[in-house]
């Protein structure tokens, strides 16, 4: 709080015997309040900051830091685009997975594509006794 009240009196423009008069103190008493080897009242710190056109926040604390807000602010900026653009690219992706599995179809050599209602309709096995499980076994017993 001291380095703030002895700002705070210089930018004023008055020196410590000034603000002792204005506040009915002594010189030494106001040297104890910049040093911080003594507080001033509350009294005395609203009399402060309005001697000194200043919140008492401001006598308190120090002028809040402008840079610091800003660079503060900076790194949540960059945390927002972060996911915007995370999300962006999720959808894309799902987008173009979509757009891949509705026109493929399996439609490619040797792959088996979407099977309609129609054609399930079509082939009726009566029993899995009938099932041909031969093509099974080799390619179990060619691959395992």
């Amino acid at each position: 709080m001291w380095n703030s009240l002895t700002e705070a009196r210089r930018q004023s423009g008055l020196s410590q015997q000034e603000v002792a008069e204005a506040l009915d103190v002594s010189r030494q008493a106001v040297s104890r309040w910049e040093t911080g080897a003594a507080a001033p009242s509350t009294e005395n710190l609203v009399e402060l900051a309005r001697l000194y056109g200043a919140t008492l926040d401001a006598l308190v604390n120090g002028p809040a830091p402008v840079a610091d807000a800003a660079a503060n602010e900076a790194p949540h900026r960059k945390i927002q685009w972060g996911w915007i653009t995370a999300a962006a690219l999720a959808l894309i992706l799902a987008a173009v997975i979509a757009v891949w599995a509705l026109y493929d179809r399996g439609e490619r050599d040797g792959e088996i594509g979407i099977i309609d209602a129609e054609d399930m309709e079509e082939e009726v096995i009566p029993s899995f006794d009938d099932i041909d499980t031969e093509p099974w076994r080799e390619w179990n017993e060619e691959n395992h």
